[in-house]
């Protein structure tokens, strides 16, 4: 049974409430048909829902700090992950070392957002 994408992607937009933010890109059928041009195949129906709303919560977060939010905001986002980081059980792929054989994604967020973008 195939499933009807405008139906659930829509009913997920308007449950999580992201349709109600003003600063926010909606890219929903975009997000929907990347997806569906390298999955197409029928039994991969979940995998193109998952990487659609995973598309539309990356363009949210997005347009969150680039014209969403103040730099206080930003701010108290990027600890509120850090504390929620703090409470998952450790993983080989989130350390919090910080050498050169392994670097927290973490890390690499709060560089790129303290220096102003890529290494300036």
């Amino acid at each position: 049974m195939a499933t009807n994408f405008p139906s659930v992607l829509h009913r997920w937009l308007i449950e999580s409430k992201l349709h109600q933010l003003s600063f926010s890109r909606q890219k929903l059928g975009y997000c929907y048909f990347s997806a569906a041009a390298t999955l197409f195949s029928p039994e991969l129906a979940d995998a193109r829902l998952s990487w659609a709303k995973n598309g539309v919560l990356t363009t949210v977060v997005d347009d969150f700090f680039d014209v969403g939010s103040s730099e206080e905001e930003q701010l108290k986002l990027i600890q509120l992950v850090d504390k929620y980081a703090s409470l998952l059980p450790p993983s080989p792929f989130f350390q919090k070392k910080d050498n050169r054989k392994t670097k927290s994604p973490f890390s690499s967020v709060n560089v790129l957002e303290f220096t102003g973008g890529m290494g300036t």
